[in-house]
């Protein structure tokens, strides 16, 4: 007799536990939990629980988040969560709390967040790298348009460049021949000059009242 008594005492306890749970698993657990044997709604975003439902109340009893506090899921929890605070050095709101979101930080410029932290904890200044003494960069998105002019300027300069050394060419293959005749026509000028003025080193007699020597003309005196 007490072995039957304790085998049933050992299945209530059982399906007390066991029904519960099975109940359970009919709620939806996005907005609803599990109270007192029956489905409850859990308080929307913006709202915290100010009491659950049961058996006195029909359901659940909510209240809307106090200032500097929110909540932005559905939720069965008592308090609701502080805003964030955008106070630290050179950072800035970007978006402010509300009961249904968390503030959302920025820094100030020339500055960024902290790569290490999830939320913009803290506000770093921005690197710059200097490659040489007279050029430095930052890690910032490129400026597309200046590139594109800077590579056509390029482009231009290479052009010209080009153009004014097949110019200097064709100049210099012309000027060959030209230069060639000038030396020869200077050449046979020297000669030319050279052999008249030997021939007017020599004294040679005439008989004429006028002798001509080294290119020049005199007038003899008559004795």
């Amino acid at each position: 007799m007490q072995g039957k008594m304790l085998a049933l005492l050992i299945v209530l306890l059982l399906s007390s536990h066991v029904l519960p749970l099975v109940q359970s698993l009919t709620c939806d657990e996005s907005t609803q939990y599990f109270e007192n044997n029956k489905c409850c709604k859990k308080c929307e975003p913006g709202q915290h629980m100010e009491k659950r439902c049961g058996r006195g109340s029909p359901d659940t009893q909510c209240a809307t988040c106090q200032t500097g506090y929110y909540l932005d899921v559905y939720n069965d929890i008592l308090d609701c969560h502080q805003c964030t605070m955008c106070t630290k050095e050179n950072m800035k709101y970007e978006k402010n709390c509300t009961p249904k979101r968390d503030a959302v930080c920025t820094c100030d410029e020339g500055y960024e967040c902290s790569p290490n932290s999830h939320k913009c904890e803290m506000c770093v200044e921005v690197q710059t790298y200097t490659t040489s003494p007279s050029s430095t960069f930052t890690r910032t998105a490129p400026h597309t348009q200046d590139n594109v002019w800077i590579s056509v300027s390029l482009c231009f300069a290479c052009v010209c460049v080009c153009v004014l050394f097949t110019c200097f060419l064709l100049i210099s293959r012309h000027a060959r021949p030209c230069g060639w005749i000038m030396s020869a026509s200077i050449g046979l000028w020297r000669s030319k000059k050279s052999s008249e003025f030997s021939q007017c080193t020599k004294e040679d007699e005439v008989p004429m009242p006028v002798q001509e020597v080294c290119g020049k003309t005199e007038k003899l005196e008559d004795v």
